[in-house]
This record gives structure tokens, C-alpha cells and sequence, in this order.
């Protein structure tokens, strides 16, 4: 093992002790995790279902939806399958994390592929549901086994097909993959890759292309065809204007203050080092991504959660410049752990000032919950704070983890934009509203929904 590879070794041990205390916080914010949103949403098809909630052909979500659907069926505990949800997650990166660098020995895509999970992470801690972060991380070990392939025969013939199922289920995953994608290719066919690797990695990118292709005529969904509307605003944008600027630039100098200095610092050793193509890629990539994100969701209505998951991918294209060419500066100097630590401190603390959002709200369920637990109501949103909420289409279940948990009996809450729609719906005295469709008591696992309401009609409140 040369001198380098034993110094990217010692970063990578660094990060064993970042999953673990991410571990610990997922266990100490499970609720805040897991009863939020979409992961609500989830939760409650896995537990009607007894199986997975996969939506818009996304698979990646496999990888963290067994974990509750494991403790589900052991029969455990809701909040334990709660736990399992919300901790695996970070299982599941750690698992990525330990294939790339013990397994494949590839220790600097690990410590990227770390940088990803902490270097600009706040809010996406608490809403983990999205597709766009399993995706990203489960290419970094697609990206690890490619470059292995042309020196490890048997493993070849074992992991091509898998590989391949691998780049279909990326491909599938989120559109937004496809920037960080091709660049993390571009950026390996410019760096140390030998011949025989750039052709592996080449094949990696024709077969992601022909899989796009696939998605596109064959697993088209409205959901993304109308996500996608988004874009148009790239043509229409003020973009000296646009509050998403000014927003995304005030958090450069705040929580997201690592954009900026990781950016300066890959672009600074490029020029100093002559790399011009790879300065090219670090500013043009940046630069375009960024202006796509901020025009497609221009206004103050977009949640700080949502755009902060959309500019995870800057993450890596920040981060490989750093771990490729400027770590081995800082590793001459002996800094490159110290930053490395520096980083993780960072993160649980963005995570930690992050967290008074999601308790509030939290705490805000709960007081609601302590005035109308034994009604079964629909509520016009107007009666309720949207700033604490954030958002209230998944607030049936949200309110039935709550309160299943804490008090081991299920409220039937909905809060609404448009509670007039129900008037006609909720006549039905064993019915659970959610937001689009009513679930039959009988359809309902009484372990996990313990409904003491069956006396009565969902009323509906109005200002």
C-alpha cells in the first residue's frame, strides 16, 4: 500500500466515527424523522400493505424501505419500526461507504461519497424520504465496482448483471442524477483512471444513456412529467432577481459556508496545477446546475428542505475536486484529517440548529393533539400555522404515528387546504380520511392502528 492509499485510509476511518454519530442522531430524532411528510405517507402503505411503498418506478427506495418493513414483519413495536425506519437510512449509507472503501478499496470515492452525507446537510436530516440522495450514494458504489472490473476477472462475470440492474435502478431513481452522473464519469476519465478503466467507465455512461432512454419511453409518470414543468422558468427567469438566488448566496455564507470554500479551493489548485479541462468541468458543472435549481424554483414558497435536497449533487461536485487534488496538499501538510473532522462538526451542528424547526413542529402536533384527540376532524388549513407545518397534505399520518405512539391510541386529524371537498366523504363512521382516498377500518392492521373513534363521524371544521 503506497504512502497516499494509507493516508486516504486513515480519512476513511475518520469517517466510521461520522456514520456512527449520525447513527446516534437518527435515534435521537426518529420522530422528527419519520413522522413528517412523506415518510408518514410511507410508513402507513408499508404497515396497510405488509410490503413496500415504492413510488413512480424509484427502487432505490428498497434499500431503505426494508429496514422497517424487517421490523414490521417481527412484529415490533410502531416506535420501533419507527426507528428501524429513520436509522436506516444511515445504515444504508454506511453500507455503501463500507463496500467502496473495505471492499473495493477505492477510498477516495468513499470519502466523497462521506461528503455527500455531511457537508452541507441541515434540513435534508429531517427530510430523508427523497430519492434524489439514496440515488447519488448508490452510484458512487456502481462507480467503485466499474472501475474494478477490468482488474478482477471472476468478479466481472459475477457483478456485470448486477452492475446493469444497478444503472437501471439509478436511472429510474430521480432526472436530477443524470448531472451528477456524467459528471463524476467526466471527472474520473480526466483524473489517474488507467485505459482499460475509461473504457469500463465509458460503457457505464452508454448504458446509463440507453436506460434514460428506456425510462423515458416506458416509465414515464405524471408525477415527473409535471415536476419537470419546473423547467420552463429557465427561459423566463430574472435571474438577478430571483429569490432563490439571494437565498442559496445568504447560506453560502452560512450553513452552506463549504460551497464556497470547497469550490475556491478545486478551482485555485486547478489553475495553480494547469488542469484546465477539469477547471472547466468544476465551473461549468457548478455554475449550470445551480442556475437550472434556482430559476426552476424561483419563490419563497419552496421549502427549505426541498431546495436543500436539490443542491445536494453540489456536494459532489465540489467534493471530488477536493478529495482528488486537494487532499493530498492538505495530507502533505498533515491537515487533511483535521478538515475532514472539521467537516463532521459542522454537519451535527447544522443538524442540531436544524432541529429546532422539526421540534417546534413536533410540539405544535402535540398540543393539537391534546385538544381534539377524541374527535375525528377535518380542518381548513387557514385555522393552522403553515409556517410551523411547512406542509399539511400528510398530517392524517402524521397525527396517527403520534399519537399511536405516544398515546397508544390513533386520532383521525386532517388538515386540509380544502376541507369543503370532504363534507360529502366523511360520513362513514369506520373510515380513516387521508388527504386523496379513505381507508376502511377493516383494511387496517389493529396492532399498529388502534382506533377507538368508530362511534362517530369526521366532523368539518371551516373558519
Amino acid at each position: 500500500m503506497t504512502d497516499k492509499t494509507q493516508a486516504y485510509k486513515k480519512s476513511f476511518i475518520i469517517g466510521l466515527i461520522a456514520y456512527l454519530l449520525l447513527f446516534v442522531f437518527s435515534i435521537v430524532y426518529y420522530k422528527e424523522r419519520t413522522i413528517f411528510t412523506d415518510i408518514a405517507y410511507h410508513m402507513f402503505f408499508i404497515i396497510k400493505t405488509n410490503g413496500f411503498a415504492i413510488q413512480n418506478f424509484r427502487y432505490v427506495a428498497y434499500f431503505s424501505q426494508v429496514f422497517p418493513l424487517l421490523a414490521l414483519r417481527l412484529h415490533f413495536s410502531l416506535a420501533t419500526v419507527l426507528h428501524f425506519y429513520s436509522s436506516g437510512f444511515i445504515v444504508y449509507y454506511f453500507a455503501c461507504y463500507l463496500l467502496c472503501g473495505f471492499w473495493i478499496k477505492e477510498y477516495r470515492l468513499s470519502i466523497t461519497l462521506l461528503l455527500c452525507n455531511i457537508l452541507f446537510v441541515a434540513h435534508t436530516f429531517f427530510w430523508i424520504q427523497s430519492e434524489l440522495p439514496q440515488a447519488l450514494i448508490f452510484l458512487f458504489l456502481l462507480v467503485a465496482i466499474t472501475l474494478r472490473l477490468p482488474s478482477r476477472k471472476l468478479f466481472t462475470f459475477i457483478s456485470i448483471p448486477l452492475l446493469l440492474a444497478g444503472i437501471f435502478v439509478i436511472a429510474l431513481s430521480h432526472p436530477l442524477l443524470i448531472f451528477p452522473v456524467f459528471y463524476l464519469l467526466a471527472f474520473l476519465f480526466l483524473s489517474d483512471t488507467t485505459k482499460r478503466q475509461k473504457i469500463s467507465l465509458s460503457v457505464f455512461g452508454i448504458s446509463y444513456a440507453i436506460m434514460l432512454l428506456i425510462k423515458h419511453y416506458y416509465f414515464k409518470t405524471e408525477y415527473e412529467t409535471a415536476a419537470m414543468q419546473n423547467w420552463k422558468h429557465i427561459y423566463t427567469a430574472d435571474y438577478l432577481h430571483l429569490y432563490s438566488n439571494k437565498v442559496f448566496l445568504y447560506n453560502c455564507t452560512h450553513k452552506y459556508l463549504w460551497i464556497p470554500l470547497l469550490f475556491i479551493s478545486g478551482a485555485a489548485t486547478y489553475i495553480f496545477l494547469k488542469r484546465w479541462l477539469k477547471l472547466v468541468l468544476l465551473v461549468t458543472t457548478c455554475a449550470v446546475y445551480i442556475t437550472i435549481i434556482n430559476a426552476a424554483y424561483p419563490g419563497s414558497e419552496t421549502s427549505l428542505a426541498y431546495m436543500e435536497n436539490m443542491y445536494l449533487p453540489i456536494a459532489l461536485f465540489i467534493g471530488l475536486p477536493f478529495v482528488y487534488d486537494v487532499m493530498p496538499q492538505l495530507q502533505a501538510r498533515r491537515l487533511a484529517n483535521i478538515v475532514l473532522v472539521v467537516f463532521i462538526a459542522t454537519c451535527l451542528l447544522n443538524i442540531k440548529l436544524a432541529s429546532k424547526i422539526y421540534i417546534a413542529r413536533l410540539n405544535w402536533e402535540r398540543s393539537f393533539l391534546e385538544q381534539h384527540a377524541d374527535k375525528k376532524l377535518v380542518v381548513d388549513a387557514r385555522q393552522t400555522p403553515r409556517e410551523i407545518l411547512i406542509m399539511n397534505w400528510a398530517t392524517p399520518y402524521e397525527f396517527w404515528l403520534l399519537s399511536t405512539v405516544e398515546k397508544h391510541k390513533t386520532a383521525s386529524l386532517l388538515i386540509t387546504d380544502d376541507a369543503q371537498q370532504f363534507k360529502g366523504r366523511s360520513d362513514n363512521k369506520k373510515i380513516f380520511l387521508g388527504p386523496w382516498e379513505s381507508h376502511p377500518y377493516s383494511e387496517l392492521n389493529k396492532r399498529y392502528f388502534i382506533m377507538e373513534d368508530s362511534t362517530s363521524t369526521y366532523s368539518v371544521l371551516q373558519p
